[in-house]
Formats: structure tokens, C-alpha cells, sequence
């Protein structure tokens, strides 16, 4: 896993992190309900916004 948290996560760094799919991180992130920063045809996530998510999702917001 990526430990600097200035480097941006592909979809494999997110989905090994949410134990999910790639195919799920794709999907919710095209939904917009995960979200992303699209470079190109790339998908790239801020983990500090994922964590905030999984946060927001498991009613653990702060």
C-alpha cells in the first residue's frame, strides 16, 4: 500500500485498501458516489478523500 499521503491512488491501490473490486471502484467512482480525479482516461484518487468517505459511509463522520 502507498504510505506517502501526497501520492494519489490508482484503482488497484483503492480497491486493495476497500477490499473491493476494481470493477466496483470503477463503477462508483463513473456513479460518483466515490470520489475521483480524472487525468486523461485515468482514475486517480486522494486517499485522505476516500478515507473521509469510508468514514461518511460508516457513520463515522467527524
Amino acid at each position: 500500500m502507498i504510505q506517502n499521503p501526497d501520492t494519489l491512488w490508482d484503482v488497484d491501490a483503492v480497491a486493495h485498501y476497500l477490499s473491493a473490486s476494481k470493477s466496483w471502484v470503477y463503477k462508483a467512482a463513473e456513479r460518483g458516489e466515490l470520489p475521483c480525479i480524472r487525468i486523461g482516461a485515468m482514475l486517480r484518487f486522494a486517499p485522505n478523500s476516500v478515507r473521509a468517505w469510508l468514514k461518511r459511509r460508516a457513520g463515522g463522520a467527524t
